[in-house]
């Protein structure tokens, strides 16, 4: 007999007799089952006592499928995994269980074919998991997501509604529909619509959070004019350059062309990047906006092959630039 030692202690060899696999298959934390082709349970290991609540012994002879049920059927047991069974001999998928105490146990089964010299099936093993806590845990925290969600679209619905109603006064007096107003009264009241939707527009961010995580979101895709959009953010960030003395410069070529996309959500993202660039920025610092076609890049920047792709659909293209100067501005691509 080999003896192998190690730190002057011996050890003799393993071998893989029936008693000493059955001791392994005894000590596994997953509950075990061999069962006929008909599902008929052979045999079951001591973790299944624990995980269901009756003894093993019960379920010799009994069926083993039939104490457990298959929430989501079509899904867990799609032909498509049934199908893949002969091909790998295994299927894996989730059910619920009740156990003798009368509480739900949630369960992941594995089940693996056992084949004879021949190729031909003649049992199947289960491994059954209880995999209780994993799936409570998973489905308050969907819940805690549900409400959030709700909560977001609630809050946002709610704010919607007397900021829509500010702003629609505030435009009729800038227009002067209850008379002529004083320059430096109607660049206050700018300054007041500027900021409502400027609001109205973090409200709405938070109205597309939730419609993101309900897959709900779509894009209204328009021809946007850059020059416009960036004059009126530049107009809603004159409050902060003001109190930090920012010069704020903008260069946008007069030919360049209109850009394909969702005005409303490039506007949030320009909105963004701009917040951050004036909380970052120092007192008395200046800085400049540029907006450049693709084409005025240098070579190995910006484009790359899936965008190459869409400038010869016709597509035109731009980069955005921003920054302090003198010093190399941050870009991003926008399309």
């Amino acid at each position: 007999m080999d003896v192998f030692e190690d730190g002057g202690q011996s050890f003799e060899p393993l071998h893989a007799t029936p008693d000493f696999l059955l001791k392994i298959i005894e000590a596994f934390y997953d509950g075990i089952v061999v069962a006929d082709m008909n599902d008929v349970c052979l045999y079951a290991n001591s973790a299944i006592e624990s995980i269901s609540g009756y003894s093993r012994d019960f379920f010799i002879g009994r069926r083993f499928s039939d104490y457990f049920e298959v929430e989501n059927w079509a899904d867990e047991l799609n032909d498509e995994k049934v199908a893949r069974v002969n091909e790998t001999g295994r299927i894996a998928y989730e059910a619920t269980f009740r156990h003798r105490d009368g509480r739900i146990v949630y369960l992941e089964h594995g089940v693996s074919l056992v084949r004879d010299d021949e190729g031909i099936c003649v049992a199947t093993v289960w491994i059954v998991r209880d995999i209780t806590e994993k799936k409570i845990n998973a489905l308050a925290l969907n819940q805690a997501q549900e409400y959030r969600n709700r909560f977001f679209a609630n809050v946002t619905h709610e704010f919607r509604t007397p900021l829509t109603l500010c702003i629609g006064p505030l435009e009729n007096l800038i227009h002067g529909d209850f008379g002529p107003l004083e320059n430096r009264v109607r660049q206050q009241l700018k300054t007041v619509l500027n900021s409502s939707r400027l609001l109205l527009m973090m409200v709405n961010q938070l109205l597309d959070f939730s419609r993101l995580q309900s897959g709900t979101m779509k894009l209204a895709c328009a021809r946007v004019q850059m020059r416009s959009m960036l004059d009126a953010l530049l107009e809603q960030c004159k409050g902060i350059c003001t109190q930090k003395s920012i010069i704020f410069q903008c260069s946008v070529p007069d030919d360049l062309q209109p850009l394909y996309t969702d005005p409303v959500h490039l506007r949030s993202i320009l909105h963004n990047l701009l917040m951050c660039l004036l909380t970052a920025a120092s007192a008395g610092s200046a800085i400049t906006i540029a907006v450049e076609p693709m084409s005025a890049c240098a070579p190995g920047e910006g484009l790359g092959a899936a965008d190459e792709g869409r400038r010869s659909r016709g597509s035109p293209a731009f980069r955005l630039c921003f920054g302090p100067r003198p010093h190399p501005p941050d870009s991003c691509t926008l399309w």
